[in-house]
């Protein structure tokens, strides 16, 4: 229920504000990302961790959202990870560097905008994980300030294997999520990602990695 204080993740926290806001609102969460931030000292009873993981080998199954906020090469597995984790499960993203699942993303369609075409592809990824995007442009100084909101279904629980099967079809020609390599001498998101050749094809997601918010995420991360 929405009524009462929601669970969330977000995922690439960054300075970790999101995150203190949220649990200084009284919803209950935590910020997990690659590198620790120097502002992290100064949030107090918050829930920030330094971990790097593999989306497509996780999952969230005791929370109520995931967020990417500006999350960069996470953007487009955070309606994955959702979808994935729960039926109930819904996301928010505030897409901003443009990157596919395994690669920087390229525009395909030259007749509209760069960004204006990654926030069709995000949507798109978020509707084949049977999600009804919605649309919100926020009021903050930026310029990437399009949210796209999945907290509904558009499919019922007995349409999930089809939508599963479409899902899987969207990562096929894919190479799998890369960790960034930590920056020499400091903390921060200094270095662009690091995308290699893929030699053994598309990685199978068949045995998730259980992330429960509830738990130590360092004993379940790996």
């Amino acid at each position: 229920s929405e009524d009462r204080p929601q669970r969330f993740v977000d995922l690439g926290c960054g300075n970790g504000l999101v995150v203190y806001i949220l649990t200084q609102e009284g919803h209950p969460g935590k910020g997990i990302d690659l590198f620790r931030r120097r502002t992290w000292e100064l949030f107090e009873n918050t829930e920030l961790i330094e971990k790097g993981f593999i989306p497509e080998q996780t999952v969230f199954p005791d929370t109520d959202w995931l967020i990417g906020n500006h999350s960069d090469e996470l953007t487009p597995w955070i309606p994955y990870m959702a979808s994935r984790s729960g039926f109930d499960v819904k996301y928010f993203v505030l897409p901003c560097c443009l990157f596919d699942f395994d690669r920087r993303w390229k525009r395909s369609d030259a007749k509209i905008g760069q960004y204006a075409g990654y926030l069709n592809f995000i949507e798109e990824v978020g509707r084949t994980c049977g999600y009804h995007v919605e649309r919100e442009t926020l009021r903050i100084p930026s310029t990437r300030n399009k949210a796209q909101i999945g907290r509904r279904r558009c499919i019922t629980p007995e349409e999930v294997p089809d939508m599963e099967v479409r899902r899987a079809q969207m990562l096929q020609g894919k190479c799998g999520f890369k960790i960034r390599e930590r920056p020499l001498g400091g903390h921060g998101r200094g270095i662009d990602v690091v995308v290699k050749g893929c030699e053994d094809g598309v990685p199978t997601p068949s045995d998730p990695l259980v992330i429960n918010p509830s738990s130590d995420p360092l004993v379940s991360i790996r």
